[in-house]
């Protein structure tokens, strides 16, 4: 029975060796550790790229297409100049004279310049008359003539005439005040002023041309004088004794307006083209 038993175990030991040879493994071959490090470090290591150039964008001028030109607009016509103000003697130092019934003043502390005599008088409506002389003697234009009660603003020493005295015919109490030209008032061309009875004013602005004027509508006298800025007298733009309303050309030079009315008055100017 052991004899039976070795037999087995010996056909079973040939037939497992007969096996091995059949199906020989492959020979292992051995492996340098270091070039297989070396191997895996040029694995791992990058390689080494080309860094790209900085990318510069030029600046691109977009150009459009041609634009439409604008149309030339149109030039605007040169405005008038505003003439030159008048320019007038500064301010002299008023004379005050008053008084009651006929007299005879002296006046000729007022310089020989252009100015204004503002006079109230005659309320119990007799007469009052005013006549300036030169310092010859010699009588001039009247400045008051009237038989109603009167205030009122006219010329004084225009037209290179000079009064050195006033002869004062009254029935009642008058006062008499002399000022300088400046203390008139203005007319800004173009526009209008409007008044009663006897005024001076002063044109300004730009150059007259047109004036139309209204007025006396009681039907006594009515006068319009201009004046240039010395005080030389120019043809009247007004000279009526019925109710007025028209239009009349003004002299370019024109700067002073003298006003003889009663009642109310306008006077509207245009300026030059």
């Amino acid at each position: 029975m052991k004899n039976i038993t070795k037999l087995i175990s010996l056909l079973a030991f040939l037939m497992l060796l007969a096996a091995c040879n059949t199906s020989q493994p492959s020979e292992l071959v051995p492996v340098n550790t270091a070039a297989q490090t070396n191997v895996l470090q040029a694995t791992n290591t990058s390689l080494t790229t080309n860094t790209p150039s900085p990318f510069f964008t030029r600046p691109v001028t977009i150009t459009s297409g041609p634009t439409d030109t604008p149309k030339p607009t149109n030039t605007p016509k040169p405005t008038n100049t505003p003439k030159p103000s008048a320019t007038f003697t500064p301010t002299q130092v008023p004379i005050i004279l008053t008084g009651s019934g006929d007299s005879v003043v002296d006046v000729s502390s007022w310089p020989a310049i252009p100015g204004l005599i503002i006079v109230e008088g005659n309320a119990g409506g007799g007469y009052l008359g005013i006549v300036p002389y030169d310092k010859n003697g010699n009588r001039m234009s009247s400045i008051v003539n009237t038989t109603d009660p009167y205030n009122g603003i006219c010329p004084f020493n225009f037209d290179n005439k000079y009064a050195t005295r006033l002869e004062i015919k009254a029935t009642s109490n008058w006062t008499i005040t002399i000022v300088s030209l400046s203390q008139a008032r203005t007319l800004l061309v173009p526009g209008t002023i409007e008044g009663s009875g006897d005024d001076v004013i002063i044109i300004t602005g730009n150059l007259p041309d047109l004036a139309t004027i209204t007025g006396n509508s009681s039907s006594n006298y009515f006068g319009v004088i201009p004046y240039t800025a010395d005080g030389k007298r120019q043809s009247s733009l007004v000279n009526a004794t019925e109710a007025y309303q028209g239009t009349v050309v003004v002299d370019r030079d024109t700067a002073i307006i003298e006003i003889k009315a009663t009642g109310n008055w306008s006077i509207a100017i245009t300026p030059a083209k």
